[in-house]
């Protein structure tokens, strides 16, 4: 409800209870979503630190699993509050999502940086576009062309001889195209 009010004075209210560890996991994600809407940049931070403590690599919270629907949630929320926050302090959690082991947090934030422009987001996407699923090498050679950074063309042109989707070729070849690739049919031939 704080969420669609969107009452500023109510982020540390939200905030107290994002710290509190005994919080259950669908009242953390609704509190993320809550933050992210409100559009306060001063969530940032802690918000940031919602995605390092979902994360199952972290020894101390090795008694809990990971946490994907938090790690999402964060993703969601530093989309929405892109004009609130300045993208340096953005950036270095969406390039985290991008090598997540969860594929629907790492489709979030290739779209978030794709939608971002964020050419610094290259090369986290170049790895997802030659190493995970075909959904994600899809989302990926989308959100390099959609950056429109040319940098990413020879990603894309990495990728192509071991293409045997359709859609994938087409979403290459889209980005490609997006990015003027030289002598396009050429290399799709």
């Amino acid at each position: 409800a704080l969420a669609h009010v969107g009452d500023e004075t109510t982020v540390p209210l939200i905030l107290r209870r994002l710290a509190d560890p005994d919080e259950t996991l669908a009242n953390r994600v609704a509190a993320i979503r809550a933050l992210g809407r409100i559009g306060q940049g001063r969530a940032v931070p802690a918000l940031v630190s919602q995605f390092h403590d979902a994360l199952p690599e972290i020894p101390r919270l090795a008694r809990k699993p990971g946490q994907p629907p938090v790690r999402r949630a964060v993703v969601d929320a530093l989309w929405d509050l892109r004009h609130a926050a300045p993208r340096a302090a953005l950036l270095p959690t969406l390039h985290l999502a991008l090598v997540d082991r969860d594929d629907s947090v790492v489709r979030r934030a290739a779209i978030v940086c794709g939608n971002l422009r964020d050419a610094s987001a290259l090369i986290f996407l170049r790895r997802v576009l030659l190493q995970r699923s075909l959904d994600l090498r899809n989302v990926a050679a989308w959100a390099i062309g959609k950056i429109g950074d040319r940098r990413g063309m020879i990603h894309l042109m990495e990728a192509l001889p071991r293409v045997r989707s359709g859609r994938l070729l087409n979403n290459i070849s889209f980005a490609l195209k997006r990015l003027k690739a030289p002598d396009l049919w050429s290399h799709l031939e």
